[in-house]
């Protein structure tokens, strides 16, 4: 959600546009130490921020019909997505490698998230963000 906000995930996609400047950041600072830094990037993993999310307390029922679009669609990506084991293993190849990558993408929706927001005009890629959630 770093590279590719989702809808009504806001306060979360803005945490993880956060972690991405600091690691670009931090990858420079550091390197001449020999300190290598590597971001993770999952995708819809199987996990319980699904279930541990809260409502907002002062909701605005206007986006009602959206907000529940929104979120049936994450519950099923979720539903589907790859087990968090992925994750794990993912990091211990970074941890192994010599010369770890600056990102590393994990499951469909990341990697093809990423790619589309770098190769899609700006216009058709929203479209296509709400097509996907069903905005």
């Amino acid at each position: 959600m770093g590279l590719v906000p989702i809808p009504f995930g806001g306060f979360y996609s803005a945490s993880k546009f956060a972690l991405e400047a600091y690691t670009e950041v931090l990858r420079h600072e550091v390197k001449s130490l020999g300190v290598r830094v590597s971001l993770v990037e999952p995708g819809f993993i199987k996990t319980r921020l699904g279930e541990n999310t809260q409502e907002p307390a002062g909701r605005i029922t206007a986006y009602d019909p959206w907000r529940k679009r929104a979120f049936e669609a994450r519950r099923r990506y979720a539903g589907a997505a790859p087990e968090p084991t992925v994750v794990a293993e993912c990091i211990l190849r970074i941890v192994e490698s010599p010369r770890p990558r600056l990102r590393y993408p994990i499951g469909k929706e990341a990697t093809r998230g990423a790619r589309l927001r770098r190769v899609l005009p700006e216009a058709l890629f929203e479209r296509g963000m709400r097509r996907y959630f069903r905005l």
